[in-house]
């Protein structure tokens, strides 16, 4: 079996962890061949490490020189758009961080430039594959903490409150919602569906950047959702879903590799569910995305219309708090 050859987008933290998840893979083996970045230097350090044999500070210079089976882009998530249309132009299927885009529209133009392309593209959304979110998922599924009433999830990081942070950098897309606030946001759509209404409140700075927002969803069957995302305090960073029955709590950072998964009965003794895994966790997404490209399976566990449905839900919750960008004009 051939090597998956990938072109990696973006060289920070995300980039980095990314590649070292790839020696985790079942199967296929994936190796890094070109990489891109803001300059020469940073693309070449990166690839350099990696034994990657080409580096380019230019999309276009890498894409046209072809030799890629993949893209992944981890850039800011403003060039999201624009990196994914130029790989898909020239077949070439991408794996994109989330957001996958800014707003709603360009996912639209995202999906269009896929199907007019044939050409295959993903959102890592990563923690889908997961399998504490799995296991979450299964654990919700089995009744045991009876009907559902409300999912109570946050997320938070406290930034150094400056523009060389891309968190307090309009124009990177900065903030805490599209960034932290979109997982709580995720996982209520997950559990629930598609929101009947929504309300939504943020604190802005002078440049709009949301350093909190809250969003509260409401879902058929009079089920509720609590999302909140945070730059500037630190929030509970777990995820507690609570029935007639109990509750089941993913335990700080929810989102990412958390200790256990407890579930607290309204009567009885609670139950404690370990987790643990190889590496950060990108490699059941990696995974994932091959099988998609290679085997042509027709569907995903995170579809492009998940990926639509989701930016309309964070669209809805800009409109209500107002958080803006500089690029939303062009848009």
């Amino acid at each position: 079996m051939d090597d998956f050859k990938w072109g990696i987008v973006g060289t920070g933290e995300i980039a980095k962890a990314f590649v070292a998840d790839m020696k985790l893979v079942n199967g296929r083996n994936h190796k890094v061949v070109a990489v891109m970045g803001t300059s020469m230097e940073s693309a070449g350090n990166f690839a350099k490490e990696h034994q990657a044999e080409r580096a380019y500070e230019s999309i276009h210079e890498m894409v046209k020189e072809g030799g890629i089976d993949g893209v992944y882009i981890a850039s800011p998530h403003p060039f999201h758009h624009k990196e994914t249309i130029i790989c898909l132009e020239h077949k070439i299927p991408v794996l994109c961080e989330k957001p996958l885009a800014m707003n709603a529209g360009q996912v639209s133009e995202i999906i269009e430039a896929s199907r007019n392309n044939e050409t295959r593209v993903m959102e890592g959304m990563w923690i889908r594959y997961l399998p504490s979110i799995n296991k979450m998922l299964d654990l919700y599924a089995s009744g045991k903490i009876g009907d559902a009433i409300h999912l109570n999830a946050s997320m938070s990081y406290v930034a150094p409150k400056d523009k060389e942070n891309r968190f307090y950098n309009e124009n990177l897309g900065g903030g805490s919602l599209m960034d932290l606030g979109i997982y709580p946001v995720y996982l209520a759509l997950l559990l629930f569906g598609e929101p009947e209404s929504l309300q939504a409140f943020a604190k802005l700075t002078d440049d709009n950047i949301d350093e909190y927002c809250q969003a509260i969803l409401r879902f058929p069957g009079n089920k509720f959702a609590y999302c909140e995302s945070s730059i500037i305090t630190k929030t509970a960073n777990t995820a507690v879903i609570t029935g007639t029955k109990g509750r089941i709590i993913l335990e700080e950072q929810w989102n990412e590799k958390p200790p256990a998964i407890v579930i607290e009965y309204n009567e009885g003794e609670p139950e404690t569910v370990s987790l643990d895994w190889e590496g950060r966790g990108f490699q059941y997404e990696i995974e994932t995305f091959t099988n998609y490209i290679f085997n042509k399976e027709d569907s995903l566990l995170h579809s492009m219309d998940d990926s639509l449905q989701l930016m309309q839900v964070l669209d809805d919750i800009r409109d209500k708090t107002g958080i803006e960008y500089p690029f939303d004009k062009d848009a």
